[in-house]
């Protein structure tokens, strides 16, 4: 998964040119790697805690604040954590794991108050640790939330999660709305069915709880929205569309439903978050209004990413910042087995150029046709079609590819199918 922190700090690439198990040794002090032959990339980067935990640290952690701890950060990650996962609780409490020393079964059942051990032998781990609610609601919570509360906290939740949440899940929403479970009396099916606007119900016999809550297409239009635009202001403000949306996809799928007409047309849904701007580069995704409040962390410099990025120090810290924020872990499979993150590696030429007729591309533009042999000027990005916006590898500078029809002029672009599938913008040819 490095390529993921590529893509949103680019130029570390250049700096972390020994891969990542030689970088991490080279900065003891902010990462570690772990070799696992089984994990993908064949190993993990581990962000070392940025001070020890003192020797009393574990005699002043008792087993129910431990539990209270777990319990905490169980119901933060949706109400279930598989037992594998454990690692990232233990990251940011160290000292519980001196704690939790016969497994997380056994602590469990030592606070069934707050937590309880779903053994599943499929699971990362062999099951999940699963939060308790810790109070019952009041029965005036049901007056304190409506309906329509409840389902715009539903909405939101689903969206979260995917835009999709199996009916036996609902107890992790519960879990962090209480108050809800008393409003959603009549079953998820008959709730999502007195909101259409916002969800829906799909029954599915084979599914965990007989079927899945989905997110009407309008709330998972806006929630999709507010997350693309938060992540570009997350990125300066600006992103190449389709790195941009590579990434977007890669941590979100279901996303692309709603760009299913291309970015264009959805930044046009939504003017008050987003803006599509065409160049002969490629078109560019801004978020409109100012960046995103990004206080500094703790014990990390305020110096700004790009500035940050130029040396080896500086990428230690980001690397270590990305980890940590993904629980203190993440495999360090190579990034060329995520070609859709690649793309944030990619150097695109930015400008307001109307796209060019086909006669600006040479003499020998309108001769291409199928069979013709191509050959690529720079690195660039296959995407699905001509008239998608999927990447599914990236191209080098020199490449030789053969033409499976003529250029076709789709979303502002003139693209040029190519063999054996797959489509490049003709200017990059």
């Amino acid at each position: 998964r490095m390529g993921e922190f590529y893509v949103r700090h680019p130029a570390a690439k250049a700096v972390i040119t020994g891969g990542p198990k030689k970088f991490c040794a080279a900065h003891p002090e902010l990462l570690c790697y772990d070799p696992q032959p089984d994990a993908p990339g064949g190993g993990y980067v581990v962000a070392v805690a940025r001070a020890k935990a003192p020797e009393s640290c574990a005699s002043e952690m008792s087993s129910t604040e431990a539990a209270q701890h777990l319990a905490s950060y169980v119901a933060e990650h949706g109400g279930t954590l598989a037992a594998a996962r454990m690692g990232e609780f233990y990251v940011r409490h160290p000292a519980a794991k001196a704690v939790i020393t016969g497994g997380p079964k056994k602590f469990c059942a030592a606070h069934p108050e707050l937590l309880c051990y779903d053994p599943q032998p499929d699971a990362p781990g062999g099951g999940y640790v699963v939060a308790v609610a810790r109070a019952k609601a009041p029965e005036s919570c049901a007056s304190e939330m409506s309906s329509t509360e409840a389902a715009q906290h539903l909405a939101s939740y689903v969206a979260e999660h995917g835009g999709t949440l199996a009916a036996a899940r609902m107890g992790e929403f519960y879990v962090r709305h209480p108050a809800a479970k008393v409003v959603i009396s009549g079953g998820a099916k008959k709730f999502c069915a007195a909101h259409p606007d916002l969800l829906c119900y799909d029954p599915q016999p084979k599914a965990p709880g007989g079927g899945f809550v989905v997110v009407a297409a309008g709330a998972r239009s806006r929630e999709v929205a507010k997350r693309l635009a938060a992540f570009i202001a997350g990125n300066g403000g600006d992103m190449h569309a389709g790195a941009c949306l590579a990434a977007l996809y890669k941590e979100c799928p279901t996303a692309k439903a709603a760009l299913k007409n291309g970015p264009a047309k959805f930044c046009e849904q939504h003017p008050d978050l987003l803006r599509y701007e065409r160049d002969v580069g490629g078109g560019r995704l801004f978020s409109v209004g100012p960046p995103a409040a990004g206080g500094s962390r703790s014990g990390a410099s305020d110096a700004p990413p790009s500035q940050r990025a130029t040396d080896a120090s500086g990428v230690a810290e980001l690397l270590r910042d990305f980890i940590v924020e993904r629980g203190g872990k993440t495999a360090a499979a190579a990034a060329q087995a995520l070609p859709g993150q690649i793309l944030g590696q990619t150097a695109l030429t930015r400008g307001q150029n109307p796209v060019p007729p086909v006669e600006a591309f040479g003499p020998l533009a309108r001769r291409v046709d199928v069979g013709v042999r191509c050959v690529v000027s720079r690195e660039c990005i296959v995407f699905a079609s001509t008239q998608s916006w999927d990447p599914i590898r990236n191209l080098a500078a020199g490449e030789e590819v053969v033409a499976a029809g003529a250029p076709e002029f789709a979303e502002g672009f003139h693209m040029l199918p190519i063999r054996p599938s797959g489509a490049v913008q003709l200017d990059w040819v």
